[in-house]
């Protein structure tokens, strides 16, 4: 070996706790840890994930993989999709049959549905809560306020399930219930008024004079 292509260094650990060493450029493991942090979608939008700290020597987080492995799975479930959706075009185009491939297609979506998290609130039950005095709890609020790492905290040291709106409102219309209907109805109805809203402002800023306040939003045109 080329004593050039190498170097001793001695590494001293003077704390009372132990530590791990790794390289970041040559450790594949730690690469792939450090991929399915970047990717996980807690950390993306909060910074912080309330799990426990790890020890030198103990396996990566269950939860974090879980969901890395999922999206990998679920990135794989819309190229087929996408694969396929070409074909069915393509075979329409030159007039032919495409039962066939509708058919795979819908048993695509319903692997799809099978391995996405939206179905979690019927695969994965709820635990018990015994004692009387837990209720559950609504947490709203504005974009990037506060609401999932509030969640997350209380869902770790309470062992409560968490069930955002998004999943439940898309539970509701994967089952066509008559909540998604209504939902629907309502997100239609404030979509307009958002609009008419928009709208407004929008003349409003076409007569602003210089030097006047930028005019804001008039959301009591949105009846909620």
């Amino acid at each position: 070996i080329d004593p050039k292509e190498y170097v001793c260094v001695k590494l001293m650990n003077e704390s009372n706790v132990p530590i791990e060493v790794y390289n970041a450029e040559t450790d594949k493991m730690y690469q792939l840890e450090e991929k399915m942090l970047l990717s996980y979608k807690q950390f993306d939008t909060q910074k912080v994930i309330p799990v426990p700290v790890r020890s030198p020597g103990d396996e990566f987080w269950k939860k974090i993989a879980y969901e890395y492995n999922r999206n990998l799975r679920l990135k794989e479930y819309e190229k087929r999709l996408e694969e396929i959706d070409a074909l069915i075009k393509q075979k329409e185009n030159e007039g032919e049959d495409i039962e066939e491939l509708k058919q795979q297609r819908d048993e695509v979506e319903q692997e799809k549905f099978k391995d996405d998290p939206l179905d979690a609130i019927e695969r994965v039950p709820m635990p018990k809560v015994k004692d009387p005095k837990k209720v559950n709890i609504a947490i709203v609020g504005w974009d990037k306020c506060g609401k999932s790492t509030i969640c997350n905290y209380l869902s770790e040291t309470s062992k409560r399930g968490i069930v955002r709106l998004s999943q439940l409102l898309s539970w509701h219309i994967n089952k066509s219930t008559e909540v998604s209907k209504r939902a629907q109805e309502f997100l239609e109805e404030k979509s307009k008024e958002l609009e008419v809203a928009r709208l407004e402002k929008e003349k409003k800023m076409k007569r602003l004079k210089k030097g006047e306040a930028e005019p804001v939003l008039n959301l009591s045109l949105i009846h909620i």
